[in-house]
């Protein structure tokens, strides 16, 4: 059982990278002018997104977890209609994510290498902290620098977070599976 569930997070690690790297190229191949229908068609997925939470919520049955992933449904359903209704949406949410982002996943690299991987006695366990700490100080650069709001330049540099977090999140599964005691 409980290496059932490590598989499926590994799985999940991996889809999850596998899914940032494509979108961080699709941020730096696109240009600016397809932003419109870009934002078209995430706001169109989002909406997809709540539908499908909407009726897994009917057809189970009904324990807290469920509300919640009711409750983010629903908000990724007022974030799809929004992102169809206002055209600069997309641009601003992008600004504000592609710095909040790094220093997210930069904190947690830390917090990772130091409590977990230092811990199971692995090698090269310390390559994690500057990595991390890259990502970290991108994102304070990214808020710092006023030259980061233009939206050729936001949409290139997003690309760019993108595939770097998704390259660190893949470089974690080396320090985490398989778990030793």
């Amino acid at each position: 059982m409980l290496f059932k569930e490590l598989d499926k997070i590994k799985r999940s690690v991996i889809m999850t990278s596998i899914v940032l790297m494509f979108a961080g190229l699709l941020l730096l191949l696109l240009p600016y002018e397809y932003i419109p229908f870009l934002s078209a068609g995430l706001g169109f997925g989002l909406l997809v997104t709540s539908v499908y939470s909407i009726f897994s919520f009917i057809g189970s049955s009904k324990v807290i977890m469920r509300y919640a992933q009711l409750c983010l449904g629903l908000v990724s359903g007022i974030l799809g209609i929004a992102l169809w209704c206002y055209d600069r949406m997309f641009m601003e949410l992008l600004s504000y994510v592609v710095g909040i982002v790094p220093i997210l996943v930069g904190l947690y690299g830390i917090f990772h290498a130091i409590i977990y991987a230092k811990r199971s006695h692995r090698k090269g366990w310390w390559i994690m902290v500057p990595l991390s700490l890259a990502l970290l100080a991108f994102g304070i650069f990214i808020f710092v620098e006023p030259r980061m709001r233009t939206e050729e330049v936001l949409m290139q540099v997003t690309g760019g977070v993108m595939m770097s977090c998704s390259l660190i999140s893949t470089l974690r599964l080396i320090w985490l599976f398989p778990v030793r005691v």
